[in-house]
């Protein structure tokens, strides 16, 4: 059992390690696409440049108002996830991928505005790339798992849903409704775990699709309630 276990951390290693080398690649193409990228839209009206005549106001950089942008895309994709939910459709279906290269190809089209006028700042640059990975991130796992054991459990249950799958949509809309006004990471994950085991009930009609919903949606939960701590 031990040598098994070694081999199959050292293979875990190296596919996280794989993992982690394409995706740093991805980034090094992206920002040098992001650099090089321009856009024709002309320079900044005169009254975009012009100082505000109030006191005491601190004026905003206008390319800051662009950099709003890919993060808002975040929040909404959370809103249509809920949206979608709610419809009682599979979540198998929702497309999470598509949503990625979205958010990517949002944030590059405003790297090509703002270049162009030669704005840059690499605070916001920096922002957009950790909430952009972390975006990328949580539905890349969500899109395969769905795509795959959430698939077949969906196929086990004639593709029916049951009472875990309302509670997670109830959950992405007070989520996606939060998020919209406060940070991600002061939402209540902890009660939504326990509100899982409390609401949704164990036993009823397809039960291999009920206890997967319960297993997957636990660890989601959980792991969000943690994440949301550190």
């Amino acid at each position: 059992m031990i040598p098994f276990l070694k081999w199959f951390l050292r293979k875990a290693a190296l596919v996280l390690a794989i993992l982690l080398g394409a995706y740093a690649l991805f980034l090094v193409v992206f920002a040098s696409l992001c650099f090089f990228s321009k856009s024709e839209v002309g320079p900044l009206p005169e009254d975009a440049l012009a100082p505000k005549a109030e006191p005491n106001v601190r004026n905003r950089p206008v390319e800051e108002a662009y950099y709003t942008y890919p993060e808002w895309y975040i929040v909404w994709s959370y809103q249509e996830r809920a949206a979608y939910l709610e419809k009682g459709l599979l979540p198998s279906d929702f497309p999470y991928f598509g949503s990625i290269y979205q958010y990517w190809r949002g944030y590059h089209r405003i790297c090509a505005i703002t270049h162009s006028r030669r704005q840059f700042n690499f605070g916001d640059h920096l922002m957009l790339t950790v909430i952009g990975s972390s975006f990328a991130l949580e539905y890349a796992i969500r899109g395969a798992y769905e795509r795959t054991i959430g698939a077949l459990s969906e196929w086990a249950s004639s593709h029916q849903l049951v009472d875990e799958d309302a509670y997670a949509a109830h959950v992405a809309r007070e989520y996606a409704d939060f998020v919209y006004v406060r940070p991600f990471y002061e939402f209540h994950f902890a009660h939504a775990l326990k509100g899982l085991w409390k609401e949704a009930s164990f036993w009823g009609p397809h039960e291999l699709r009920k206890l997967e919903r319960k297993a997957i949606l636990s660890v989601d939960y959980g792991l969000e309630a943690i994440y949301s701590e550190i």
